[in-house]
């Protein structure tokens, strides 16, 4: 199994409370819980598993970066391709969450997704989602 897991973390302190990266995975929480959905399940999934009794469970945890920011080949390349992924898709993911689960209007969500996807783009910022 694999799944998104909100909010972005980073290590170095490049991703600060004023990024729009910071706030989208932050509301991606909130919004996604309040909708009953919640993007922040992923790391139970071992135990639930488990629970169901299921056997010899082998999780792997990895960070996955938001752009090309690292090094690492690897880890640069998955950068690439979950910046394009949320770069075509960025509206798509926000604007139900965040007009249903935030009340936010449809025209204030497309405003923060263009700030967004500035920070989304920034390889400055060293965050990834941990996987």
């Amino acid at each position: 199994m694999q799944d998104i897991h909100t909010p972005f973390e980073c290590d170095d302190g490049t991703l600060t409370e004023e990024s729009a990266m910071y706030e989208l995975g932050i509301n991606f929480a909130e919004a996604s819980t309040k909708l009953g959905r919640p993007l922040t399940v992923a790391p139970t999934y071992k135990d639930l598993m488990a629970k169901a009794g299921f056997v010899d469970i082998v999780e792997t945890k990895v960070k996955w970066p938001i752009n090309t920011w690292p090094r690492d080949k690897h880890y640069k390349e998955l950068g690439a391709w979950y910046v394009a992924n949320l770069d075509e898709g960025l509206e798509g993911l926000t604007l139900a969450l965040f007009t249903r689960g935030l009340g936010w209007t449809p025209e204030e969500t497309l405003l923060f997704c263009s700030r967004a996807r500035k920070d989304l783009k920034d390889t400055k910022i060293h965050a990834y989602l941990p996987w």
